[in-house]
């Protein structure tokens, strides 16, 4: 049987230049740091990553939990009082920094992640009810504004609108 659909691969004309040569893709100079060991940068327990104007932010959610920020200079860490199991800027705001802690089940943000840890403050809690959480996961920020958020304990998707507060998304 003959495939009727099928095409044959197109030959190039003897006059059409040879195929660029891929060019292999830059290569962090400081990836290594990223990986578990005992420096500035390193990792023990990954707690979600997230990146915006050239900044990297990464979370540390182990016995010390932080949030560690690379500006394309080295990794700044900043201690926090919650264990951040995902991480999310805004894509609205400038700086504006999302949280999720699945150990504590409450939504934090800040509006600077480099600011001392009294910066970040909850926006939903634990519990069952709209805007409450049971191991919050997953976030995703729409460029509207509005935050994505997977309610994993209470096996929904609940988004935050910065002017109205928490909803359930329509299932």
């Amino acid at each position: 049987i003959t495939n009727v659909f099928a095409h044959p691969t197109p030959v190039p004309p003897p006059w059409a230049p040879p195929p660029p040569t891929p060019v292999p893709a830059p290569v962090p100079t400081k990836w290594s740091e990223m990986s578990a060991g005992g420096h500035s940068g390193t990792f023990t327990s990954s707690g979600g990553i997230d990146s915006k104007n050239g900044k990297i932010v990464a979370g540390n959610d182990d016995q010390d939990p932080a949030v560690r920020l690379h500006d394309g200079n080295g990794w700044i860490e900043q201690p926090v009082q919650f264990q951040p199991t995902g991480l999310e800027y805004s894509n609205v705001e400038p700086d504006v920094l999302y949280a999720s802690d699945n150990i504590n089940n409450m939504v934090w943000f800040t509006p600077d992640p480099m600011l001392d840890p009294g910066a970040w403050l909850p926006i939903a809690g634990p519990g069952s009810g709209i805007g409450e959480f049971i191991n919050p996961n997953g976030m995703f920020s729409h460029e509207s504004g509005v935050l994505y958020v997977v309610d994993t304990g209470n096996f929904r998707v609940q988004y935050f609108d910065p002017t109205g507060g928490w909803f359930l998304l329509d299932t």
